[in-house]
Order: structure tokens, then sequence, then C-alpha cells
């Protein structure tokens, strides 16, 4: 079983569990969560996740929603936010055997301060890595368009 961790700045709480839970050797493995692009109805990697930051990040609302439908269970709900998710939205038409255009879904490109909500310290983006290997794969990176919640869909 592998759990996720997804966090902002905090440092002691997260890493004191992902020590526990590691320290234990019970077949469990933590670790925290690093994320670039994602690609939709693409199978999370957690059995687990905890989530301790969506609230600020959209992005991340947008990922936890995707790991859901993949058979991970997150705690803390990430459907409770909004109910008009883009991304969601298009990640719920494969498995309805409806037809439509693969999608993608990466975090914004500029991570300064100004381009999140004023709540939210730019150390809670930490879990935002690198996209370059989901990028990739993404050849038409140029038409990436902005999602009502914030978050760049490629079209």
């Amino acid at each position: 079983m592998k759990i996720g961790i997804l966090v902002g700045r905090e440092g002691t709480f997260p890493q004191a569990l992902i020590d526990e839970i590691n320290k234990r050797n019970a077949g469990v493995a933590a670790e925290y969560i690093k994320l670039g692009g994602i690609k939709m109805a693409e199978r999370c990697t957690y059995d687990t996740i905890i989530d301790r930051i969506s609230h600020d990040v959209p992005f991340y609302r947008a990922y936890l929603k995707s790991a859901v439908l993949s058979g991970a269970k997150v705690i803390n709900n990430p459907f409770w936010w909004n109910a008009d998710d883009k991304f969601f939205n298009y990640s719920l038409v494969p498995i309805s055997a409806s037809p439509c255009l693969r999608r993608f879904c990466f975090p914004k490109k500029n991570t300064k301060k100004a381009s999140f909500p004023s709540r939210c310290a730019i150390s809670n983006i930490r879990s935002i890595g690198t996209a370059s290997s989901s990028m990739s794969a993404c050849p038409r990176l140029s038409s990436l368009s902005t999602g009502a919640a914030g978050e760049e869909f490629l079209a």
C-alpha cells in the first residue's frame, strides 16, 4: 500500500506522519506527492492520499478528483469545493464510454505568488514539480487554455 501526502508549507506534522508510517515496516509506504502534468483518466500511483492543501490550490483539487476516479481514497473530500470542474467532467467521459478528445491538466505556468489566491502562500505550491515527462507526451502545448477554476487544459 502506498500513501501520498499533499501538503503546502507545513512541515512538522506531515514529515512526522511519513516517518511513523515508514518505520513500522507493515507493508505500507508514505511519501510526499510531487506533481507535474497529469493525464486524463491516468491511474493514480497512490492507494490513499492525505490532502492538506487543495483548499488553496485549484490544480491539486483537479488532481485529487482524478485520483478518486482511478480508485484512490482521498482524506479530505476534494468534491465539496465546486461542482463545475472541467477536468473532472472530462475525466468522467471515458468511464461512461462516450467519445471525447483526450485532455491533460497542468499547473499554472506562472507559479509566482500573484497567480494564486491571496490566502495562498507561495510555499503551499511546493508539490508542483516539473511536468517535463508529462508535457513531452503533449506536442500541442501551445494550445493551453485556462479552465473555470484556473487550471490549464490542453484542448
